[in-house]
């Protein structure tokens, strides 16, 4: 009796041990959030942040940032009339397309989207962070970050000129978030390597996303005193200013996103150690 209960009791525990185990479901990225996003980039020796706020479902997106302690600046992005809207300290509003290449905002994710019909877009998240079942995105571990515990999924890219590695990460179902419920994405990283006119640079760079909400009410994409025919009064210097104020985030931001499009699905011989 007591052989036959031992063995139920180990049946039992291997079980157990099992489901504990198994790998978590793939989170879904949303489709508006909002948060405090702070990058860092070791190549560049640099770190941003700004409140970056984002909506697919109405094409809109928004940048606010400060230039240093001088002056805040924000850019709503209007992807179905190509208009990017930039106000200066309260007061300065310089108005462009995203698809224009003179455009003073750039774009807000720092590479400019295009559909099949060559009208610019605001794409998914995932397609950004290249994350999902369509890029083999993989299941690679529980890790810490900001000290929460946190679920890693990694992607893996690589042609001959170029090899990236992308991390998400998100809060485990056992931690409790104020402002979301589980899962809540709070990192991103990606790192690799590429050719460029013959010469083999790496690259290195980590968002942390604070503050994360995808409740639809948070967002605001309207800026005060910028509409579509207001002009600056001071155009002479206007252009200074933005000029000094973006090109710091616009620099980084396109070091993020430039290799987005250029990378083949195809996995690296050898996995990276984790973080």
């Amino acid at each position: 009796m007591k052989l036959a209960f031992s063995a139920v009791l180990a049946l039992l525990v291997l079980c157990c041990s099992g489901i504990a185990q198994a790998d978590p479901a793939m989170p879904t990225l949303p489709l508006r959030y909002r948060a405090v996003v702070e990058t860092s980039t070791r190549h560049l020796n640099m770190t941003i942040t700004y409140r970056e706020q984002y909506d697919h479902v109405a094409q809109l997106a928004r940048i606010d940032s400060y230039n240093g302690d001088r002056f805040p600046m924000a850019t709503v992005f209007i992807y179905g009339n190509n208009e990017a809207s930039t106000l200066i300290a309260g007061s300065t509003c310089l108005k462009n397309t995203i698809s224009g290449n003179a455009s003073p905002a750039g774009n807000p994710f720092g590479f400019t989207y295009f559909s099949s019909n060559n009208t610019v877009v605001l794409p998914l998240l995932s397609t950004m962070l290249r994350f999902g079942p369509q890029y083999n995105t993989t299941y690679t571990g529980q890790s810490w970050v900001r000290n929460i515990p946190a679920d890693q999924w990694t992607t893996w890219h690589s042609t001959n000129l170029t090899s990236v590695v992308y991390n998400v990460f998100f809060t485990t179902d056992t931690w409790a978030y104020a402002s979301q419920a589980n899962p809540v994405l709070i990192r991103f990283q990606k790192d690799g390597w590429e050719v460029v006119n013959g010469v083999n640079s790496s690259f290195s760079f980590e968002q942390d996303f604070i503050q994360f909400s995808s409740y639809a009410q948070d967002l605001d994409f309207v800026l005060e005193g910028c509409s579509s025919n207001y002009r600056t009064s001071h155009p002479e210097w206007a252009g200074v200013i933005v000029g000094i104020a973006f090109g710091c985030l616009l620099g980084l931001m396109l070091a993020r996103w430039s290799l987005h499009f250029t990378l083949l699905d195809k996995k690296p011989a050898a996995k990276p150690a984790k973080v």
